[in-house]
């Protein structure tokens, strides 16, 4: 099974828990895209460093929603492990 969207590997232990029931004996192997993107991109850094000397080492993150913040902001602290406080985006 390859997990193939970027919030799925949050999923990953609930979906690992359902996986024994189909097929019955056979192992599903679980593959997360997350893992594979981020080593191609350390080889990549690696074999290019002129690219690697681009990157920014000291980014700031800020957030910006089109929905409620407060919910928002729950989700993200999760993800993150630390508080996060986002901002409203109207699209009107």
């Amino acid at each position: 099974m390859l997990l193939a969207c970027t919030h799925y590997p949050l999923l990953e232990p609930v979906i690992k828990k359902f996986l024994p029931i189909y097929p019955r004996g056979k192992e599903i192997k679980v593959i997360s895209q997350g893992e594979i993107v981020g080593k191609s991109l350390l080889d990549y850094l690696r074999r290019h460093p002129e690219m690697a000397e681009k990157c920014s080492k000291n980014g700031q993150r800020s957030f910006h929603t089109t929905g409620d913040t407060a919910d928002f902001d729950g989700h993200a602290s999760a993800f993150f492990g630390e508080a996060v406080a986002s901002r409203h985006v109207s699209l009107h």
